[in-house]
């Protein structure tokens, strides 16, 4: 039975080779008249968009976390690992003579990579908010000390890591190659961290320059960076339960299977050797996928945007 299946696959490719169809095209033609445009992509239309599919979202999400990350070399190597995993699914499919589960773990294996990836955000963004803390801490201390911002900056600037770090950078840049202005200077960078602490010290420090009397308003910006990264840290300890819990219970599932195969064989033979059970194994598997799909997509972060711009 498997091969009239590859004969008709291979004759229906052989076709649209021939005269040169696109076969997702194809498909969209023939069901075009059928299916009615979401409002969604009626808005997506006015504003000069096109709504993506699935797959093309999750590669998308997975480039902009390696880009926020400043792994945006790495995205080339995420594809190859994609196809690779999934043609290394396709074939075991294919080895134990189950087509359904070869399309399922094919592709398993394009999203697993973009699963990873999509849930480091979480760990970039605690890394972000704890270094931008630390930074704002070093260099607020030095300018009470000294009441000299560059000298502040440049004190602290060594000590201060990415991406946090190429805001104080360009801060100096700014000041000693544009403009030896600190107002300007901090006006410019004031928009490269996407972040509302950031912002609102840069404008309490362009206070202190006109009156440095006020200088008491960046250590409450501080201490209130502070306060919100042990609350953001108390939330983002729950993000990775919905995770662990599907796995527990996802691993407490599959393990029956090859349990009950080694105590009854006829169970082995049915799942392996018969159209039902080749069925069964790839809906299984189908199941898995999509509740590890859910699972992601409820312990990575809510929001996660560029920090640097640029």
């Amino acid at each position: 039975m498997i091969v009239p299946i590859f004969m008709a696959v291979a004759l229906c490719v052989g076709l649209f080779l021939l005269f040169g169809l696109n076969p997702a095209r194809f498909v969209r033609a023939v069901f075009a008249h059928r299916k009615k445009d979401s409002f969604k992509t009626r808005l997506l239309a006015a504003q000069g968009l096109k709504r993506q599919n699935f797959l093309a979202k999750q590669f998308n999400k997975t480039d902009e976390v390696l880009r926020i990350t400043g792994r945006e070399a790495k995205i080339p190597f995420y594809r190859r690992l994609s196809v690779l995993l999934a043609v290394f699914g396709a074939a075991i499919g294919i080895l134990t003579l189950n087509p359904p589960l070869a399309l399922v773990l094919a592709l398993a294996g394009l999203l697993i990579p973009q699963f990873i990836v999509q849930m480091s955000a979480a760990r970039f963004q605690k890394e972000s908010r704890e270094e931008l803390y630390t930074a704002l801490s070093l260099v607020t201390s030095s300018y009470e000390r000294t009441g000299n911002l560059v000298w502040a900056v440049e004190e602290n600037v060594a000590h201060i890591h990415p991406p946090v770090d190429t805001v104080f950078s360009e801060f100096l840049r700014q000041y000693r190659v544009v403009d030896p202005s600190v107002p300007h200077a901090l006006s410019h960078v004031r928009g490269m961290l996407d972040s509302g602490i950031w912002r609102e010290w840069c404008d309490a420090m362009q206070l202190c320059i006109i009156n440095p009397t006020q200088r008491n308003i960046l250590r409450n910006i501080v201490e209130k960076s502070g306060r919100q990264n042990r609350a953001q840290n108390e939330l983002d300890s729950l993000l990775p339960r919905p995770m662990q819990q599907m796995l527990l219970v996802m691993g407490m599932a599959l393990i029956n299977i090859p349990i009950v195969c080694f105590l009854f064989s006829d169970f082995a033979t049915i799942l392996f050797g018969t159209i039902q059970g080749k069925c069964g194994l790839a809906v299984m598997a189908a199941a898995v996928l999509f509740a590890i799909y859910r699972a992601v997509h409820a312990a990575r972060p809510v929001e996660y945007r560029k920090a640097v711009n640029g």
